[in-house]
């Protein structure tokens, strides 16, 4: 008798741990909001679909990442020949030669108006 006693006695911790689980699961309870890897799945998975909406979107607009090695910027050459022909000093910002600017620009400008001043239409002449 006593030896059955002591069997009961060992597997009644498991057997009520059994009995928890499977009332939890039954009651929808094993599930939690940040399990052991949740790091790995969210995040992760978080920044693959930024990539891949990113990916879909190029594809679907037909944006081509490479580098284009013709591609060209007239304006700026024709302001560097201009500096280096002398028409336009050397040190003088490129921001004063735009024709729209913003405040902090229009600031900048009018303080350096006195140096630069005779040069700021030198893009307009053409």
């Amino acid at each position: 008798g006593s030896r059955t006693e002591f069997q009961l006695q060992a597997r009644t911790p498991r057997l009520i741990s059994r009995c928890r689980e499977a009332l939890a699961a039954a009651m929808g309870g094993t599930t939690r909001l940040w399990h052991p890897k949740w790091f790995s799945r969210y995040l992760w998975g978080t920044i693959a679909s930024i990539h891949l909406t990113g990916f879909v979107a190029d594809q679907t607009y037909g944006i081509d990442r490479k580098k284009n090695p013709e591609f060209m910027w007239p304006w700026w050459h024709e302001i560097m020949r201009k500096k280096e022909k002398g028409e336009i000093p050397m040190d003088m910002p490129g921001y004063m030669l735009c024709k729209y600017r913003n405040e902090p620009e229009e600031r900048w400008t009018a303080e350096r108006e006195e140096e630069y001043g005779e040069f700021m239409g030198a893009m307009d002449a053409e």
